[in-house]
């Protein structure tokens, strides 16, 4: 069966985007809190014109040795029929995304991150095409382990702009919302049918944010405790991968 390709609605929600922001040439970012007004801001480096093994880097944070895989699960036989003279089989399944990197901390220490994404889907077959489509939540699952060989999970679920999920780093739990808010072109919040970032928050308060528009770009609040930060680094970094996954 063809792959479902996410990056083709990135590109839709890319080109409503543009069409919003009228003729302006300035980069479109997704809305982030006000709060994150005073926050360190990292354009990341990597996202774009990507391929597998090059490294995302922001700041002070960087990845090596990544991989991913991809494969179908078919988990019932195909239902076949003719309609006008054309054989149509159909079949439900399962695709599976595992990517795994080495994430290096702002002290050189190393993480090893493994994920896994796996999401519902419906292919089909004709004898002129093929295909596949989602029929569910995409669901992804991390195991973060720290130098010190302690794991750490990240999960998230969702589909369309409803992603949500949590991280936990020792009694540190952080909540994972998805964003999908971008200025129109008289700069008021204009929403989009599909996740365009991340926001992280302990409680009441946005302690990070992610920007998978364009090239990218991490926000870290100005107050965010030192031992917190690679960890959220890591998991903004984990956000960045998903997108492209």
């Amino acid at each position: 069966m063809l792959k479902v390709n996410r990056k083709l609605l990135s590109l839709a929600v890319l080109g409503s985007a543009l069409g919003f922001a009228g003729c302006s040439t300035a980069p479109i970012h997704v809305i982030v809190d006000p709060s994150l007004s005073t926050a360190e801001v990292y354009d990341v480096d990597g996202l774009n014109n990507r391929y597998w093994g090059k490294p995302i880097k922001f700041g002070p944070f960087r990845t090596e040795k990544t991989r991913v895989g991809e494969s179908w699960k078919w988990t019932s036989g195909a239902y076949s029929a003719e309609t006008g003279g054309e054989k149509v089989s159909v079949s439900l399944g399962t695709k599976n995304k595992p990517y795994r990197f080495l994430f290096i901390g702002e002290k050189g220490e190393e993480w090893q991150v493994d994920c896994r994404a796996e999401t519902p889907i419906v292919g089909w077959q004709t004898n002129h095409s093929e295909g596949s489509v989602a029929t569910g939540e995409t669901r992804l699952g991390c195991a973060m382990r720290d130098p010190a060989g302690a794991i750490h999970p990240l999960a998230l679920h969702g589909r369309g702009a409803d992603f949500r999920g949590e991280t936990r780093f020792g009694d540190a739990m952080i909540d994972i919302h998805a964003l999908h808010e971008i200025p129109d072109r008289n700069g008021k919040p204009f929403s989009l049918p599909a996740s365009v970032g991340y926001e992280l928050r302990q409680g009441e308060h946005v302690i990070a944010s992610v920007d998978i528009l364009g090239g990218g770009r991490v926000y870290m609040a100005h107050e965010l405790p030192a031992d917190l930060r690679t960890p959220v680094a890591m998991a903004a970094t984990v956000l960045l991968f998903f997108h492209e996954t």
